[in-house]
């Protein structure tokens, strides 16, 4: 992965983001802490880890060249509300943008330390966020149908908020 695969990559996600965004509007407040499934995160939680982890982090440790383990009960603390759970959402997005969009392609081949002493390159961090974000996202459709929403359909780019709906550079939207 070179820096302009990276955008692309990104460009994709961008369009994914919008639509997760839309499923964490619709989780109702008061369900904010509901566990859908037994033994694994509650909604919170998951939307946290989400863009806690798999967004910010795994953007910011490419030049950084480190990654750092955020527990959900650290990140979670602060989130009482939904709308303070949008907005680490939003956050999260805005400066993990910002973060890839500086990455160079030094960068994506450079090493990123790894907690357990083990490192890999940036480009693998920034699969692994891909990989990591669409699989949570998959997560949060399941915990939507299980609390009887309907989230919107995988890929109707074209509802989501300005920012995240294809744009003319965008070649693919499916």
């Amino acid at each position: 992965m070179n820096t302009a695969q990276l955008a692309a990559t990104w460009d994709r996600m961008r369009l994914a983001n919008g639509i997760a965004l839309r499923m964490v509007e619709m989780i109702p407040e008061d369900r904010l802490d509901d566990r859908p499934v037994p033994g694994m995160r509650t909604a919170k939680q998951l939307v946290v880890h989400m863009y806690v982890m798999a967004v910010r982090e795994l953007a910011e440790c490419v030049p950084r060249g480190e990654i750092r383990e955020i527990g959900d009960d650290e990140a979670c603390a602060p989130i009482q509300s939904k709308g303070a759970l949008l907005k680490l959402c939003r956050d999260s997005w805005q400066a993990a943008d910002a973060v890839v969009r500086s990455i160079t392609d030094a960068q994506l081949e450079a090493e990123v330390k790894m907690a357990e002493g083990r490192s890999l390159i940036g480009k693998s961090m920034i699969g692994i966020a891909r990989d990591e974000f669409h699989h949570h996202r998959g997560q949060l459709y399941t915990y939507l149908r299980l609390m009887g929403l309907e989230p919107p359909d995988m890929y109707d780019f074209s509802n989501n908020a300005e920012e995240f709906r294809p744009q003319a550079a965008t070649t693919e939207t499916t």
